[in-house]
């Protein structure tokens, strides 16, 4: 993707990993690239675009899972296997956005109003773990 910053995503309830590497596009030029351009989106690797309440998979290549949140990073919405060429609208409540790999979001059961928590990644030995 890009040397955008990288976090994990977590479940608040019972702190089950969702996301290992999210990468954060906070620029306008981060986000409008997103994840063209890409062969495919690993398991464990996601997007996060913030602000965000819409996205599209025009020119994409492969089909990604969207999660929309709200301020907090409750869920307001889980669109599974969006694939290419399709347009996904937020709720109004919406501020960011989540596009993980096809199949990620039902692999986690999200499910809307559930809250979620980034974390930073944990360091081993001075090096981001994988």
């Amino acid at each position: 993707m890009s040397t955008a910053p990288t976090v994990m995503l977590v479940r608040v309830d019972d702190a089950t990993e969702i996301v290992q590497e999210l990468r954060v596009a906070h620029s306008w030029h981060q986000r409008f690239v997103g994840l063209l351009g890409q062969e495919r989106l690993d398991k464990g690797a996601a997007l996060w675009l913030r602000p965000c309440r819409s996205i599209h998979t025009l020119g994409m290549r492969f089909p990604i899972d969207v999660v929309f949140l709200d301020a907090r990073l409750c869920v307001t919405a889980v669109h599974h296997h969006v694939r290419p060429g399709r347009l996904r609208i937020a709720p109004r409540v919406t501020r960011s956005t989540v596009e993980l790999a096809a199949g990620c979001a039902a692999a986690a059961s999200l499910v809307i109003g559930e809250r979620l928590l980034t974390l930073p990644r944990p360091l081993v030995s001075g090096r981001l773990s994988t």
